[in-house]
């Protein structure tokens, strides 16, 4: 992420979350809760607040101008501070000794009595409410493919204001659906490729925008509810409804394609353009 000045928000990470936090809120109705979903989303730790501490600082100050501020941030924001845990990243001296004024002048606020808490914006809508998680939907594609998700978790879509399920595609290479048995042994495809050929995704979030949801008729629901794999509910996610100019069999025909043209093909392999020596590390 970029980092343009010394200022708390003069940083891509914080930045982001001034304008994203709110959106956490209505979602989540809870402070704690939308703390911990935002920390999730990008990658920070409470234990490890040295990787993020721009994040941390920006979250800190967003949360005390709204007067929603969660105490565990206020201990991790001051925690930064006053063990230079950000300062060791400003090698310039000039700009170190203005980050560092900068920061007397966080904690100070930090430290004070915050404003009275503003309302709670509206809780965004949930499409597809009834998918459970767990649950294996299908969609059948051209080709006489089928691609088979197992929805692993609710998401929110930011640019739309909602909530929907999100799912991974699974190794499957049959046009019949897996019954309970096999759903149960399903791997999930690490490395799917996008339509643009150029890029993986990892997790789909079926949702549209809030006057035109995705129709549940769209998804085959066999009723097989299996559990989670590790990790598989973990990783980077996107809506099938802003990425771009695809449209979701697009995106599920692309993604699936490789392990149909070769079925023999891992559930973890890399994408072409990956050298084998990188490995098969990731969600």
């Amino acid at each position: 992420m970029g980092t343009w000045g010394t200022g708390v928000f003069a940083d891509d990470d914080a930045a982001d979350v001034r304008s994203d936090f709110e959106h956490y809120v209505a979602d989540t109705q809870d402070i704690a809760q939308a703390t911990n979903a935002i920390a999730l989303d990008y990658g920070a730790a409470f234990d490890i607040p040295q990787e993020h501490t721009a994040f941390w600082l920006g979250l800190a100050l967003t949360q005390w101008r709204k007067g929603w501020l969660d105490p565990r941030v206020l201990t991790t924001a001051i925690h930064i501070i006053d063990d230079g845990l950000d300062l060791a990243k400003w090698r310039n001296g000039n700009e170190a000794t203005k980050r560092a004024r900068e920061l007397k002048k966080v904690r100070a606020q930090l430290q004070a009595p915050p404003p009275s808490p503003r309302p709670f914006p509206k809780p965004w809508p949930i499409q597809l409410p009834d998918f459970q998680v767990g649950e294996i939907v299908a969609r059948r594609l051209p080709g006489n493919r089928t691609a088979v998700m197992k929805v692993v978790g609710f998401r929110r879509t930011t640019a739309l204001k909602v909530r929907g399920p999100a799912v991974r595609l699974q190794k499957w290479v049959s046009v019949a659906l897996p019954t309970p048995a096999e759903a149960e042994k399903l791997e999930y495809l690490r490395w799917p490729i996008a339509p643009n050929k150029v890029q993986t995704f990892r997790l789909l979030v079926l949702t549209g925008a809030r006057r035109a949801p995705l129709d549940p008729d769209l998804f085959i629901r066999p009723g097989i509810v299996v559990p989670l794999q590790q990790n598989e509910d973990k990783g980077g996610y996107t809506s099938v409804s802003t990425w771009g100019p695809y449209q979701l069999d697009d995106i599920l025909a692309s993604g699936v394609a490789r392990w149909w043209e070769d079925p023999g093909l891992s559930a973890t392999a890399l994408p072409p353009w990956c050298s084998k020596s990188e490995g098969n590390a990731g969600n």
